[in-house]
């Protein structure tokens, strides 16, 4: 699961890692909102977040 802000390239990676086959969610992360329970309940292992520094 990739979860960034908006213009951060979360959806080319997601299409780039869909390719091959892996399973891909684009998490938007915007402010004032909390973030989705489930990206909570994942490994976090499994979870990158992207950023635009």
């Amino acid at each position: 699961m990739m979860a960034g802000v908006s213009r951060s390239g979360k959806t080319p990676l997601s299409m780039y890692l869909g390719v091959p086959g892996w399973k891909v969610a684009n998490v938007p992360v915007i402010v004032d909102l909390p973030l989705p329970a489930e990206l909570l309940r994942i490994d976090r292992g499994r979870v990158f977040g992207l950023d635009i520094d």
